[in-house]
């Protein structure tokens, strides 16, 4: 059996400008008095009392739990084939990697929560690092009319993906309630914060933000001082649910159910381990396919794995399950949709 390529990286050397910017980071949006605090839908799940040191002692020492499955074929597209895609005019969905993706819907370009970078870290060169590069990189994806940021963690809300993106000055952010001034700060047109269940229309698409079960945080001193979204984005041939960082609530699928339903649900299915510290924020990919179910989805698209390690199941795990979990509901094969980074998916019909 091959052993996964995931892994956490230790702290080497830090240079000291490298500390002085990211405790810069911190401060500069840190909360004031005034500042809201977010929260969670009530009976959302929580985190049990007392530190489980157990499970943060196995991501310290980046352990896996459980056999590891081999690393699967193809896990990446070739930069060739994923760039002749991104040059097609049809309404599609093109993964760039754990919550990234490259949206077009009625000749809109959207990108969501683009993860380009090596490291989610608040200091370049150490913490999570990517398993393989991109093949797609952030002047490939063109002029997005619309950037869709679902919250501000280092691996969804990545500063160096988006200073990167060509046309940024000229393209609307669309972020969760409090991130705002973050998203002018980067330089973005305009930024809309979209509280839960508010709409926005760009062009022929309306973007609606579907709550989701999870938390925020950049540092130290602004923890849930922003909000966390999913979002509906809607045509009136398409509509394309991204669910987010989110753990599990019959809530969320029913949101989006009753905005309408959706033909694709990209649902997280990564990031579950150890339960104890995940269970409250993350999916599992059995309840990721439930997310789907709830949301009356024609498929299933997994995301948020194989990209970066941020948890100890094995890497190549979560895939498994999640096709497994997916069949079991009653999707067909055609309706499962777990492709390589980089890949596109074409929204017939």
């Amino acid at each position: 059996m091959v052993a996964s390529r995931a892994r956490v990286l230790r702290a080497g050397p830090i240079t000291a400008a490298a500390v002085i910017a990211a405790v810069a980071g911190a401060v500069r949006y840190a909360a004031t008095r005034d500042t809201p605090v977010y929260a969670n839908l009530p009976g959302s799940p929580v985190r049990g009392a007392g530190v489980p040191s157990r499970g943060i002692w196995r991501m310290v020492t980046g352990a896996t739990e459980g056999p590891a499955p081999p690393r699967r074929d193809r896990h990446v597209l070739a930069r060739p084939e994923a760039l002749d895609a991104l040059q097609s005019s049809d309404d599609r969905v093109t993964w760039l990697g754990h919550a990234g993706f490259a949206i077009r819907l009625s000749g809109i370009d959207l990108l969501v929560d683009p993860f380009l970078d090596e490291y989610a870290s608040p200091v370049w060169g150490v913490g999570p690092r990517r398993m393989d590069p991109s093949p797609i990189r952030a002047t490939d994806v063109g002029f997005p009319r619309v950037v869709l940021l679902s919250h501000n963690h280092y691996d969804h809300l990545d500063r160096r993906t988006l200073f990167a993106l060509p046309g940024r000055t000229a393209a609307t952010a669309i972020v969760p309630e409090g991130l705002g001034p973050y998203a002018r700060d980067i330089g973005f047109a305009r930024a809309t914060e979209l509280p839960w269940g508010a709409s926005v229309e760009i062009g022929p698409v309306t973007v609606t933000s579907i709550p989701a079960v999870h938390f925020s945080g950049r540092g130290l001193l602004d923890r849930n001082r922003t909000h966390w979204n999913g979002y509906l984005m809607a045509t009136r041939r398409r509509r394309v649910y991204f669910a987010g960082d989110t753990a599990y609530s019959p809530a969320l699928g029913a949101a989006a159910s009753a905005a309408g339903g959706c033909d694709i649900a990209l649902v997280p299915i990564g990031a579950y381990m150890p339960a104890e510290i995940m269970a409250p924020v993350h999916s599992t990919p059995e309840e990721a396919v439930q997310i789907g179910r709830d949301a009356r989805a024609s498929r299933v698209f997994a995301m948020h794995w194989g990209t970066i390690p941020l948890s100890t199941e094995p890497a190549f795990e979560p895939p498994l399950r999640f096709a497994a979990a997916a069949t079991r509901a009653g999707y067909r094969n055609d309706e499962i949709m777990i492709p390589p980074i980089g890949a596109t998916t074409f929204l017939d019909g």
